[in-house]
C-alpha cells in the first residue's frame, strides 16, 4: 500500500497563498476533508492534516473552467423623438 502524503494547514494556506483561518473555516464548514491527529481528541487543541486525495479534490471542485462568451446585445439607436436640440 503506497502512504498518501498529508498536508498541514499552515502548508496549505502558503500553497494557496492566504492565511491559517481561512483553511481551518473550510475544514470546518466540511468543504475541505481533514483528519484530527491530536494525541488528545478532546478538540482544544486540534493539528489537522489534509490528504492529497482530498487536496486534489477541493481545487477540482474549486477550479475555474473556461468560462463562455456572453454575446453582445446590439447597440440600440436613438429614435427622432429622443434627440434633443439646443440650438
Amino acid at each position: 500500500m503506497i502512504a498518501e502524503s498529508t498536508y498541514s494547514v499552515a502548508d496549505i494556506a502558503h500553497r494557496w497563498g492566504c492565511q491559517d483561518k481561512h483553511v481551518l473555516r473550510l475544514i470546518a464548514s466540511g468543504e475541505l476533508h481533514a483528519v484530527n491527529v491530536a494525541l488528545r481528541p478532546d478538540g482544544k487543541r486540534p493539528r489537522w492534516r489534509i490528504g492529497s486525495a482530498a487536496l486534489d479534490d477541493f481545487e477540482q471542485r474549486r477550479a475555474n473552467g473556461p468560462q463562455e462568451k456572453q454575446p453582445k446585445m446590439p447597440r440600440r439607436k436613438r429614435l427622432a423623438s429622443e434627440v434633443i436640440e439646443f440650438f
